[in-house]
């Protein structure tokens, strides 16, 4: 399978279409906190409505989009790859807005700022949205472990080297996701629809597939070491030599196709 063309959506874009900014803020931004809105480092956010500024130091000398220490600066982003850094699942998340006079550093390749400060505006729950929206979404690089995401529709999303470690994802609707070299250890996927998915690379180890439609999926060099598959289709499904199966499972039994010489 191909890499995806363009035209993934942004989940910030989708947040803040109806919005207006806050007076004195020109750019939008998100983040993730724990659900007692704490950062990793145990900085308490304000709620909706308030500012957090950053206590200091701030080093003059870092134009990274992360801090170089406890208080220097507040770190957003504008993408989930970009979230990902902080440590904490994109589950629940704040929307921020700034302004560009208060950026301190920027981290382009990962779509992260560091800011003075940062005016709180909502809280978002970062798995609903995920849930009622993944169609097409762009969560490259997204910490999503353990998310509740049962029922989502996921149709062609973007979520190539995403941590879906133990996410509940019972029932999703995946069909041609883009999940290459992502990792989903343990993530349930019973009843999953995964046909034509790209899950190169991927490590499913210990997933539970149990009754998944992987009818098509691309499985080259992924990792489905005890996991479960059990009544999954795997018709047409690809693999290579780099595949690791289930111990006792014959893949070409249940009718996936070996491409690119001897298998595992």
């Amino acid at each position: 399978m191909t890499s995806p063309t363009h035209g993934h959506v942004n989940l910030l874009d989708l947040i803040t279409k109806d919005l207006t900014l806050p007076d004195g803020c020109d750019r939008w931004a998100i983040r993730t906190v724990y659900p007692d809105m704490r950062s990793k480092h145990g900085y308490r956010w304000p709620f909706p409505g308030q500012w957090a500024e950053a206590p200091g130091p701030l080093r003059t000398n870092n134009t990274d989009g992360c801090p170089d220490g406890v208080g220097d600066g507040i770190c957003l982003a504008h993408t989930w790859r970009g979230m990902r850094s902080g440590g904490v699942p994109a589950i629940t998340l704040l929307l921020c807005a700034y302004t560009s006079a208060d950026v301190l550093g920027e981290t382009t390749s990962e779509q992260k700022i560091r800011v003075r400060r940062a005016h709180v505006v909502d809280v978002v729950d970062g798995a609903r949205l995920i849930r009622e929206h993944g169609t097409r979404a762009d969560l490259a690089g997204a910490d999503l472990a353990g998310a509740y995401l049962a029922g989502a529709y996921l149709a062609r999303a973007y979520l190539a080297g995403a941590d879906l470690a133990g996410a509940y994802l019972a029932g999703a609707y995946l069909a041609r996701a883009y999940l290459a070299g992502a990792y989903l250890a343990r993530a349930y996927l019973a009843g999953a629809y995964l046909a034509r998915a790209d899950l190169a690379g991927a490590d499913l180890a210990r997933a539970d597939l149990a009754g998944a439609d992987l009818a098509g999926a691309d499985l080259a060099g992924a990792d489905l070491a005890d996991a479960d598959l059990a009544g999954a289709d795997l018709r047409g499904a690809e693999y290579d030599r780099r595949t690791v199966w289930p111990g006792g499972l014959d893949p070409q039994a249940r009718g996936a196709v070996l491409v690119g010489g001897a298998a595992r």
